[in-house]
């Protein structure tokens, strides 16, 4: 659930971006994007601040950390004919088949019954109708869906807060499914049969999350994540990342080779937990933090649902 890159209805009245924000997001906009610009009247992308929405115990310095920017988006006819040229260049390349392997390989590797529908759960996806990058993840996840035989467009689950009206359609009309509410990762996952979990770029936080809510060996065991590497970077994420941190002995990994720079980092990972203890999962052991860590998260505090939540109200979604 990023806030890089992401974009709000041009309808709300956003303020202008400070150089401060420009220079911490580094907006680089394309020629195409400059002409859409130029179409509404606008020399530069705006924001909208979300500061207003901040709990209590929330310190001022995140503040900045909390601004969306305001970009128009693509066509749903120029989506669908960018999405499938992605596609079929996926489809085509050593790249993906390396990562379709791994993919396989993993899901062999979890205790679920690999005959059964694999769901797939895509958090922090972006917003496809103006993010590049973000268009081609969900090029790559349409080609996983369409080379696996477990894995289907209806049992493809996505979520984003920054999914706008024309992304929601474009992505339903690929035959994804969409989630309507923003649960901060606290998705609940099949307890007997595998998920994948797509987390193109996501923070820690997420997984840890998405754990959180799934807190059983039986469950635990069968997630299979396609993310950057889920394990606790330095000594101060230990007290941020309880979950991580005591899974991390059970971790597996595989790399995935460097060619994609929209899939840098990422890796097909997994909790092998055969022989581990029932202690592991006893929460007794899992402290609460006693300071609050600010994430690139949007929370249910600034977005319920979707940053345009006045136009969902005849929209159709999906069920986990």
């Amino acid at each position: 659930m990023r806030t890089k890159r992401t974009t709000l209805p041009t309808n709300q009245q956003p303020s202008a971006i400070e150089d401060e924000d420009l220079n911490d997001w580094n907006c680089a906009l394309s020629k195409g994007m400059r002409r859409r610009l130029r179409a509404q009247g606008l020399d530069s992308p705006n924001s909208v601040d979300f500061s207003k929405c901040l709990p209590s115990n929330i310190p001022t310095t995140a503040l900045k950390h909390r601004s969306l920017m305001v970009l128009p988006e693509d066509s749903l006819v120029a989506l669908k004919s960018k999405l499938s040229a992605a596609r079929n260049n996926f489809l085509r390349s050593s790249f993906f088949i390396a990562v379709q392997d791994a993919i396989k390989t993993g899901l062999a590797s979890l205790n679920g019954n690999l005959k059964d529908n694999i769901k797939i759960l895509c958090l922090g996806l972006g917003n496809p109708s103006v993010d590049r990058s973000s268009l081609r993840q969900l090029a790559f996840l349409s080609a996983l869906v369409e080379s696996v035989p477990q894995l289907s467009y209806k049992h493809t689950f996505l979520y984003d807060p920054v999914f706008r009206k024309t992304s929601r359609t474009f992505i339903r009309r690929q035959g994804f499914q969409l989630l309507m509410s923003n649960k901060e990762g606290k998705y609940q996952l099949p307890t007997n049969s595998p998920t994948l979990v797509f987390l193109p770029h996501c923070p820690l936080d997420l997984a840890e999350s998405l754990l959180a809510a799934n807190w059983s060996h039986s469950t635990i065991s069968n997630i299979l994540f396609f993310s950057c590497p889920v394990t606790f970077r330095n000594e101060g994420d230990k007290l941020f990342l309880p979950r991580l941190t005591l899974l991390a002995p059970y971790r597996h990994s595989i790399r995935i080779p460097k060619e994609e720079t929209d899939f840098e980092a990422m890796r097909v990972e997994w909790f092998d937990l055969r022989g581990a203890s029932s202690v592991l999962f006893d929460k007794s052991r899992i402290l609460p933090p006693t300071s609050v860590r600010i994430s690139d998260v949007l929370s249910s505090n600034f977005v319920t649902a979707f940053v345009d939540d006045a136009d969902i109200s005849s929209e159709i979604f999906g069920c986990l």
